[in-house]
């Protein structure tokens, strides 16, 4: 899958193929339209332990071949949490995650459940 590097409306230069791996995208066989270009790499935040025991539970849980897909999957663990389903360690991860805890959970959770749907 070949194509073209846009950044901000600009096209860069064109890659022969590109493939996304651990929240990353890796291209080769680049060649740029001309000048210099300085790439820099912006660090990830590491997840906490909360949101990898969060994390880890929606993919032990997520179906990508069956009737159970990625939004029902959240649904899923919040309502098993309310009828305390769950292991204190899991329901104890849930409500001591913060807002952008969270929201980075589910950045990762959609990432790493497009791989599995590739």
């Amino acid at each position: 899958m070949g194509g073209k590097l846009i950044i901000q409306g600009k096209a860069w230069g064109e890659f022969e193929n590109a493939k996304r791996s651990k929240g990353n995208i890796e291209i080769s066989g680049y060649r740029s339209y001309g000048g210099t270009h300085t790439v820099r790499m912006v660090d990830q935040p590491q997840l906490n332990e909360n949101q990898q025991i969060v994390l880890e539970w929606l993919k032990l849980n997520y179906d990508c071949d069956g009737d159970h897909e990625a939004m029902w999957n959240i649904f899923m663990m919040y309502y098993y949490q309310t009828r305390d389903s769950f292991t204190d360690r899991l329901s104890q991860a849930i409500e001591n995650l913060t807002n952008d805890e969270q929201i980075e959970i589910l950045r990762e959770y959609s990432q790493w459940a497009l791989e599995q749907e590739g």
